[in-house]
């Protein structure tokens, strides 16, 4: 998925771990270069937040959850 269309609530790897976006904000593009997506993300796992910034036309991991109650 490019980085320019993660939304928040939405689902992405960083650093190796899958994580839910709980921040998104872009930059505009400079002089010399691209537009940047700076998310903020919580690890679903251990809850630690991780941050991430990479060109909005860049592709980006999104992993494949699903969550059941019993």
């Amino acid at each position: 998925m490019s980085a320019g269309s993660i939304q928040k609530n939405a689902y992405m790897m960083i650093k190796g771990r899958p994580c839910k976006v709980v921040d998104v904000s872009h930059a505009k593009p400079g002089k010399h270069g691209a537009a940047k997506a700076n998310i903020t993300a919580v690890d679903i796992f251990t809850n630690k937040k991780l941050e991430d910034s990479c060109g909005t036309s860049h592709n980006v991991d999104v992993p494949y959850v699903l969550r059941k109650e019993f």
